[in-house]
């Protein structure tokens, strides 16, 4: 954002869990984007798919506001999960835990007992 352009980026992430169809994520994020009546269709948003996290496929949302219009993008980015959540929730399509996945492991005690200098 400069004083001469009172255009301004806004970003946010989704993760989804592992196995989820990516291309189907991208398409209703971009659903989303499209819908909302202020997000800029210049500059166009973008939806990067950005890692491989251990517990989720993070995407990066980002979209442009024309601030004379809607000066706290805020409400927008709120919004926009919104619509996010909705057509997720429509496709079948999970958001990743954010807790951590803990596996357990089995220690299995020697039948003859511990071993001499062990």
């Amino acid at each position: 954002w400069t004083h001469a352009d009172s255009k301004a980026r806004f970003s946010f992430s989704v993760k989804v869990s592992h196995g989820t169809n990516t291309r189907d994520v991208t398409r209703l994020i971009a659903n989303a984007l499209d819908d909302h009546g202020h997000v800029l269709k210049n500059p166009a948003p973008a939806i990067l798919f950005s890692d491989f996290a251990d517990n989720a496929f993070v995407f990066e949302v980002h979209f442009w506001l024309d601030l004379r219009v809607t000066p706290d993008g805020k409400p927008v980015s709120s919004n926009l999960r919104y619509m996010i959540e909705h057509s997720f929730r429509e496709a079948d399509i999970l958001f990743s835990s954010t807790l951590p996945t803990v596996t357990p492991s089995v220690i299995h005690a020697r039948p003859d007992g511990p071993r001499e200098g062990a």
